[in-house]
């Protein structure tokens, strides 16, 4: 999350990896997902 906002982009965080919700948004995380075909709906 601290990578993507210091380049200026949108932070997606993945709830099946190692990070919990919570965690993820606090670290600033834009968005979240819970399988990866919902990555394609942020891009539009």
């Amino acid at each position: 999350m601290l990578s993507a906002s210091s380049a200026g982009v949108k932070a997606v965080g993945a709830l099946w990896g190692f990070r919990a919700a919570k965690e993820l948004v606090v670290n600033g995380s834009d968005a979240l997902v819970s399988k990866p075909s919902e990555v394609l709906g942020l891009l539009l």
